[in-house]
């Protein structure tokens, strides 16, 4: 990985089947390209750090480990964000994992988590009951978060209010929930979280909304590298990934899909833009997701 060679990145992992869970930790690129993985925590327990894992960046921006054929991971055009998917090997299930490039200078006094943004979270289950996705608003003022509204896939959610902080490194905590740690992106304007929620494992996806913004269908168009990751009853399990290209009317199909069972052949959809909230029609009634 010639491009990542001498950088650092802080990551969360969700694991969605088999013994569920989640896993943070941070994985540096040495000067020869190799991996190092570090600080791992897995559900709350110190784990012992991986060391010269082989990766390797094709020409088209995805990062490969030889030693993993299940493992595909892209990375975002300006290098500070890498999304994966895998079969985890401690639990024979799957995983995904985002990671994001440390580096810059984060507010101690929450400042810098202060504004209005919008999540996706996903819930893992050992069933289609426990198993679940929410999406909504959290407002945060220095460090002071309140949920509302929050839609789940059983309807409308509970609302709650959190305190959160952040160190110098852009890592949040929240009080009151051990379990809970947060990466802000260099340009805070994305979070990415895990945490547990009772029993169930928990992924949060965050994005700052910028006032004055504004968003058309057009910004939907291009040739995306998408991965994603479900829980639920033992058929529901799974990782994809894959290409979705969209068209001016926000058509989008699908090419080169994998899943961890082998070819998946997705349905074309249309997606909406809506003030940066992209909407689908489906059974569900639609998605919400944030640009």
């Amino acid at each position: 990985m010639d491009s990542g060679k001498g950088t650092t990145w802080s990551y969360n992992t969700m694991m969605t089947s088999g013994t569920m869970g989640w896993e943070h930790g941070t994985l540096s690129f040495d000067s020869n390209g190799f991996g190092n993985m570090s600080g791992i925590v897995r559900n709350g327990s110190p784990m012992s750090s991986r060391t010269n894992i082989p990766y390797a960046m094709s020409l088209s921006g995805m990062l490969l480990n030889p030693g993993d054929d299940t493992f595909q991971c892209v990375v975002s055009r300006d290098m500070s964000v890498i999304v994966a998917t895998f079969t985890d090997i401690n639990t024979g299930g799957p995983a995904m994992m985002i990671g994001q490039k440390r580096g810059g200078t984060f507010q101690t006094d929450g400042s810098d988590m202060t504004g209005t943004w919008r999540f996706q979270r996903l819930t893992a289950g050992n069933d289609n009951i426990t198993s679940g996705w929410a999406y909504g608003t959290m407002g945060i003022n220095s460090g002071f978060a309140g949920i509302t509204p929050i839609t789940t896939n059983n309807g409308s959610g509970t609302t709650g209010n959190f305190t959160f902080s952040m160190d110098a490194n852009g890592i949040m905590t929240q009080t009151g929930n051990a379990s809970f740690y947060g990466v802000m992106s260099l340009d805070k304007t994305m979070i990415v979280a895990t945490d547990t929620n009772g029993s169930n494992p928990e992924i949060w996806v965050m994005m700052k909304t910028t006032p004055g913004t504004t968003f058309t269908t057009s910004d939907m168009i291009g040739d995306w590298v998408m991965h994603s990751v479900s829980s639920g009853n033992a058929g529901s399990r799974n990782w994809t990934f894959g290409h979705s290209v969209v068209d001016a009317g926000g058509n989008n199909t699908f090419s080169q899909v994998m899943g961890s069972t082998g070819v998946v052949s997705p349905t074309p959809m249309t997606f909406v833009m809506s003030g940066g909230e992209m909407t689908m029609g489906g059974t569900g009634g639609g998605v919400g997701g944030g640009m």
